[in-house]
């Protein structure tokens, strides 16, 4: 849920930069399907199905989830931005993949953000002799606060990766002192 509140701050600070949303109609991409299918694999198996079949299941489709958005991102690495988001995706994949398909996180971190461990497969949870630590959730938005959750620097990337892409494609004054990257618009 954090993802989603940056990437909407990204989105909303746009404007505010003197950028125009419209012309993210204009960014060249290839198999946009693959990164839509990623988030939906990633939704339905951590909201939904986790819960209803085996965890092995659960851990090795989420590791594949991240897999076809790495696949997106290699696609089209020319997009500016994109390889900060390329650098998110990679840590956050190797955190998982190190981990059996759970992204570890930090015990003092789940603790700060009110998380009570459950049974069952979670896409974030402490791992015992947790591989690749420093890349897991470590960082939390403290219980209480809105979207408490724990969060990886792999989603800091992305969130930062991402704003890059918008504010660039959209001409943001943040964007500006760097001329568009010309697979961003089309002519």
């Amino acid at each position: 849920m954090i993802i989603v509140v940056g990437f909407l701050v990204a989105v909303l600070t746009v404007p505010m930069f003197g950028g125009n949303l419209w012309d993210v109609a204009e960014i060249k991409i290839r198999d946009g399907h693959l990164i839509v299918v990623s988030f939906v694999i990633q939704t339905l198996v951590i909201s939904f199905v986790a819960s209803r079949v085996p965890e092995a299941v659960s851990q090795t489709v989420h590791l594949y989830s991240y897999l076809l958005a790495l696949m997106f991102v290699f696609l089209n690495r020319r997009l500016t931005g994109l390889t900060v988001v390329a650098l998110g995706a990679a840590a956050n994949t190797v955190a998982i993949a190190a981990n059996g398909g759970v992204m570890p996180a930090s015990d003092l971190a789940e603790r700060i953000a009110g998380i009570d461990p459950g049974a069952g497969f979670a896409n974030s949870s402490v791992v015992a002799d947790a591989k690749f630590l420093p890349l897991g959730d470590v960082f939390a938005v403290p219980h209480g606060w809105p979207f408490a959750n724990v969060f990886s620097i792999g989603d800091v990337l992305l969130v930062i990766g991402a704003g890059i892409v918008l504010h660039h494609a959209c001409g943001s004054r943040l964007a500006r002192s760097s001329p568009r990257h010309p697979q961003l618009t089309a002519r």
